[in-house]
């Protein structure tokens, strides 16, 4: 029983930590913190990004919601060495303009119009917005994705997000596992190479030797 209490304490107290990171990294806060995070959640915006990471948040996975637009510059923490899992989130053209257009007439409804810019929802743009992310997608072989949410909720995207993780995780393990089971080849492949140098090495010395006795008889001849 009191090991049972003791998972679920760790779990209830790695969700509360998961949500305060969440929170303090949204709109890209704490850009500083972003390194401690399980995964860093690329997409355009109003793609669903923060919804994802607040879910992945409920089961313990600390997500970084990163907008990106092709007017700001990539984020230098999701391409630095040893920067977290960086995965790309997308929509469809149509979902996405249908979200865009929902949140303008929000933004008016509110007198708050300025907020987002005049082609914010402009099939055009989205469009080309779409075309470069996949651009630096193939720059960036290392991310993963892209994961599809046009028909999944928050939860449900999550949810794939965490499956995806998990195989990469796999991968990775396998990766590992077989580098240690090479090794015993890798230095029985030195082998032949370690005693080539030792054989010539062991002619060397006494060449060397024979040189120098030969050079101090020498000396002594032109002294005496």
């Amino acid at each position: 029983r009191q090991r049972i209490q003791g998972l679920v304490s760790r779990e209830f107290f790695g969700m509360v930590e998961a949500n305060e990171f969440v929170h303090a990294t949204a709109f890209g806060l704490n850009r500083m913190e972003w390194q401690r995070a399980d995964v860093l959640l690329v997409g355009l915006s109003k793609v669903g990004k923060t919804g994802v990471a607040v879910a992945l948040a409920q089961r313990g996975l600390k997500a970084v919601a990163v907008n990106w637009s092709p007017e700001t510059p990539m984020p230098e923490e999701l391409t630095m060495q040893d920067h977290p899992t960086v995965l790309v989130l997308e929509m469809s053209e149509e979902q996405l303009l249908f979200r865009r257009e929902n949140h303008v007439i929000e933004l008016q409804r509110k007198n708050m119009s300025d907020l987002a810019e005049s082609n914010f929802a402009d099939a055009a743009r989205i469009r080309k917005e779409r075309v470069e992310l996949q651009a630096i997608m193939w720059q960036n072989s290392d991310w993963l994705g892209p994961v599809d949410c046009t028909f999944s909720d928050e939860v449900e995207t999550a949810s794939k997000v965490i499956r995806l993780l998990r195989q990469e995780q796999k991968k990775g393990k396998v990766s590992s596992d077989k580098a240690k089971d090479n090794w015993p080849l890798l230095l029985l492949g030195l082998v032949p190479a370690l005693a080539a140098v030792a054989a010539v090495t062991s002619r060397i010395r006494p060449e060397n030797k024979r040189r120098d006795v030969a050079k101090a008889a020498t000396q002594a001849t032109l002294v005496g």
